[in-house]
Parts: C-alpha cells; structure tokens; sequence
C-alpha cells in the first residue's frame, strides 16, 4: 500500500480514534508503513517421532528397523511409551558399540540413528529423574543405572525440567537452521531462571532453552553402570571418549527457536508504542542464555514499532557460528517505544547499571566491556551511552541553567538525569543500523502526527513533563517544536522529527574518541547514495564522521534482515576480538 493511501484512510477514519485504539488499525497501517519493524514471529512445533525418523534415517541400514520400531511406539499409550524408551536406549547403545568397533570408517546413518535414539531416550526422563540426575532402566533384560551429568556441572544433576530432541521441532520464522554434524543427541533442554537470584530480573520471562548434545561417557553393561554427559556444544567442540576424539555436532537454532517462540514479544509492540503501562513489567535487558562472565555480551536494542524478534535472524546467526559464539553471549534490550527518546535512554542506562549491581550481589565476576547494536529509534539510545552531552541537549529546551527552573529536588533530578550524561566505560564497540540521527521526514506525516495523539503514557511521567515543561513554558527556548512540548507530553514519534528538540541535539552529540564505531546503512531510494534514503530514513541522517567503517546495503529500513548485514556483524565482532 502506498504511503498516501495510507495517509488518506488515516485521515478519513480520524473521527473514529477509539475504533483505531481497539481495533488496532492504526497500529497496521503504522506496520505497514515501517515495513519489517514489525517483525515476523517464529513458530515451533513438534513432529511424532516415526515423522522424523523416516525423513533421516534409512530403512536398510543396520539398527534402522529397530529405531524404527520404537519409533513407531513412540508418542502412543503409557505401556508403549515404556517400552519405546527401553528400545531407544537398547539401539543406542548397541549403535554406540558399531561406531567405537568401525573407527574411523564410521557409517554416518549409524552415527545418526546413535545420536536420534539416545536424544529420543532421555526425552522420557522424569522431572524427578532429572531432579537427582539418575534412572533405573532395563536394557535386554539387564537393570542398568543411568547417571546423567551437565557439562556445566559434573558433580551434580544437570537442573533442566525436559530435554526435547531437537530432531523433532519443525520451525518456521528463521531463516536458516544451524545443524553441525557429529556425536551427539541433539537436545534442547528446558530449565526455569532462579528468580530468587539478583541476576533472575534479567532472565527471559519465560523459561530458558539451552543447547546440549548428549554423549555415553561411560558404559559399563557388567557392573550396571551407564552414563551420560550432556556437552553445550557452542564450549566444545570435540570431545575424547574411550581414547577416541570425537568432534560432537550440536543443533544450534532449536533452542533459540523454542525460546523466542513462548514470548509474547509478538504481540507487545503495539502495546510497547500506545499503551505502556501494559508494558511495564516486560521491559529491561534479558539474556538469551545463563550469564557467563568469560563472554562478551552483545547488547542489542530495537526500533520503534518493534521488539527483539526483529533481531531474529542475526541472532540466530551469531548463536551458530563457531567462532563467534564461544566469545559472545546475546542481550536483548526491549522498551516501550511510545515513550520520549531520552527516557527511552535513561531507562536503557538504569538498566545496564542494574546489571553491574546484580552481579556484584551474586558475587558474580564483573561482564566483559559491551558491544551495543542498535537499530533506527535504537540506534539513538545506543549513541547517549557512549557521548557527552554537556549542554547540547539542555540547550535546545531551555534559555536558563536548571537551578532557575521552578522545580522541586525530585523534578530537577528528574530533568537533569534525562539531558546531562557521560559516555559509560563498560562498552567497547557500537553498530548502528539505519539510526536516524538528525530525525527522520517520516515523522512528519500526517500519520504519524495522528497515530502520536493515541499514545498514553504513565501518570508519573505525565507529572514530571507538566511540572518541568508546562509550567515553565517561558523558560524554554522559542520554537514551534516546544511550544508543542510545553502544550502536551510528546511521544517518540514527535520527537523524531527532523526539527524537534531531541533530533537536533542528538544529530551534535559526538561519540567517545575511545569507543569505536559503525554504520549499516539502507541505500533503497535514490542512484546517489548520498541523496538516498531507506524509505524511512535519509542516508545524510543515518551518516556519521569517524566511523571505523560504513556498509551501505541496498535495501530498506529493514536492514537488520540483509544476509550482508550478519556478515557484516560477524566481521565487526571478530575484529572486536582482535581478529582481522
């Protein structure tokens, strides 16, 4: 739909605000118009265990039927249920045995029905079993102890509530699957956050999904004895079992996958622009996986209009790739993008040192310096991280110093820790990505003016403009922009106007001398790159002097979606490493 048909409808249905409001009209035509900041959501769903069987496994290979089998068992009644995880272990064992027996001439379907019978056995183990981190099996008439051990944690029970194959989850919304072959039931193990611990603020609402492969470290039939260790295959990649090295495949997206597929990050970014107060407890930085302080935490931090799904495919990428994953560990940054820039900012700020607390109260080794990536509206909360504003900022809305102001301690406070910062010291590196640092002519329309006036904020913060802004009106510097400021409390939308306050002072703000930087810019609209624009943004916004380098990318504002973007990424997070 083009722009100003979109502008036309916005204009005609005016009338009808609360029919928007409910029924969310405005909210798609806001996602049309802003293309993939909405961002698609990802699906996962399971397939029976004889489906995934017959799509990798050949039916004329050795221990094939008797996977089969108890394939077919699989999924069906208590009774066969049982019998299938007696049968799954029996094959997996035995496939074990055919594979140290072969060597290094190993057949890869053995190898496959070893990995798929193992992963499908210990997807019948209790949460009690898992709990203790033993079973009590019978294997071929024997009674067999089954000891199962994490990595992480080799002295005590691996702490997951499920493992699912990952065999078995057929997913839909990512664009690649990053499946690495090798020894290893494929597994994406459940676990629910400690929520008691100061660092379980910053786990992800719902429960975490972690990779695993599942290996036999010991197998010993006479004494009664088997056990299994679970590998996080992104820390290992190979592995010495019976004086053999095996390298140990791993399915790297699943987890992800499964993760991101039980929130409702889908839905939250058309509560997070017009109604923030839905928002409130599903805002702050998340970790997609357990803390670890030997990683460099990449902090990414979306748009308007949209949640952490945007960053979906990156994701996954980074999370796959072999290098890149040991060193990092990726942090989501989701707000409510209906509130003011700066606040958006300072919200972003409490954030990370809220973090820095939460780890010295679990006694916690501090995180290594930051790699912060921000898209669009996100990239102009990354920029206040790593600049000074002096009084730039201050500057634009008022004639007089704060101490002239008519304000109580609480409100000056309030202000002050809006417009004056510092660059932080706990951030290395910086990615824009299509950021909009002297505003963007989008904003400007009349659909957006229209779709700013549905935006509700929070009494508080309402409060805190009509007291500093409002009634001191006369104290502001003269222009159209703050007239509006002072008449009502702005949202996102007005303040990424090219004239607005905000967008001025941020287009000065210049980024520490010491924190290199990037841009990812989409070059769609227009044959000189210079004069050309996203659809949303203008190149001459996006550009900044100093950059370390500049990719131009010829697509739109969806750019964090570009296959050259992610290499792009992992370059800059390879160099970051010290890596050319």
């Amino acid at each position: 739909m083009k722009n100003n048909q979109l502008i036309r409808r916005a204009q005609a249905c005016a009338g009808r605000r609360h029919h928007y409001l409910q029924g969310g009209t405005l909210a798609l035509l806001l996602g049309a118009l802003f293309q993939s900041c909405a961002p698609t959501d990802v699906h996962v769903h399971t397939k029976s265990a004889i489906s995934a069987a017959s799509r990798t496994v050949q039916p004329a290979r050795p221990l094939a039927s008797e996977f089969l089998e108890a394939a077919k068992l699989d999924g069906n009644k208590f009774a066969a249920n049982r019998i299938a995880e007696q049968r799954y272990l029996s094959v997996a064992l035995k496939a074990w045995a055919a594979l140290q027996a072969a060597g290094d001439q190993s057949d890869p379907n053995l190898l496959e029905i070893h990995n798929q019978a193992l992963a499908n056995y210990l997807q019948f183990l209790s949460p009690g079993d898992l709990a203790i981190g033993t079973a009590d099996e019978l294997v071929d008439g024997r009674h067999i102890k089954v000891i199962l051990r994490d990595e992480s944690k080799p002295d005590g029970p691996p702490g997951f509530d499920q493992l699912v194959p990952s065999e078995r989850l057929t997913i839909r919304g990512l664009r690649e699957r990053y499946v690495h072959a090798g020894l290893g039931g494929r597994l994406v193990c459940q676990q629910e956050p400690d929520r008691v611990c100061a660092l379980g603020r910053y786990a992800v609402p719902e429960k975490q999904q972690v990779a695993r492969s599942a290996v036999f470290r010991v197998v010993s039939l006479p004494e009664g004895r088997i056990e299994i260790l679970l590998v996080d295959p992104s820390k290992t990649e190979r592995i010495e079992l019976d004086g053999r090295l095996w390298e140990v495949g791993g399915d790297f997206s699943a987890p992800f996958a499964a993760m991101v597929s039980r929130t409702r990050f889908i839905f939250q970014r058309w509560q997070g622009l017009f109604r923030m107060e839905h928002y409130a407890d599903r805002q702050g930085i998340f970790f997609l996986e357990p803390y670890d302080p030997g990683k460099i935490p990449v902090l990414m931090v979306h748009g308007i209009l949209s949640s952490p799904l945007m960053w979906r495919d990156l994701t996954n990428r980074i999370m796959a790739d072999p290098v890149v994953q040991k060193k990092y560990q990726i942090w989501q940054y989701t707000y409510a993008t209906g509130y003011p820039i700066l606040t958006s900012a300072g919200m972003l700020r409490q954030q990370l040192d809220g973090v820095n607390v939460a780890l010295q109260r679990t006694g916690l080794s501090p995180h290594r310096p930051t790699v912060l990536i921000g898209h669009s509206l996100g990239g102009l909360l990354v920029k206040t991280m790593v600049s000074d504003s002096h009084d730039l900022i201050w500057n634009q809305f008022f004639r007089v110093s704060p101490d002239r102001l008519n304000l109580t301690r609480t409100d000056r406070d309030w202000v002050e820790q809006l417009m004056f910062f510092k660059p932080r010291h706990d951030i290395s590196r910086v990615i824009f990505m299509a950021s909009p640092f002297k505003g963007s002519k989008t904003a400007d329309l009349i659909l957006f003016r229209l779709s700013s006036r549905f935006v509700r904020f929070p009494a508080e913060l309402e409060g805190h403009h009509h007291r500093v802004f409002t009634l001191n009106r006369s104290l502001m510097v003269p222009s159209k922009e703050n007239r509006l400021i002072a008449e009502r409390q702005p949202s996102s939308i007005d303040l990424l106007s090219p004239e607005s306050p905000d967008s001025i002072a941020l287009g000065q703000l210049k980024v520490a001398p010491w924190i290199p930087f990037h841009l990812i810019i989409g070059v769609r609209h227009g044959s000189n790159v210079r004069r050309s624009s996203d659809g949303i943004v203008a190149y001459s916004s996006s550009h900044l002097e100093g950059a370390q380098s500049e990719l131009d990318v010829k697509t739109g504002h969806n750019v964090t979606h570009s296959p050259k973007t992610e290499e792009e990424v992992l370059r800059i997070l390879n160099l970051n490493l010290g890596h050319p």
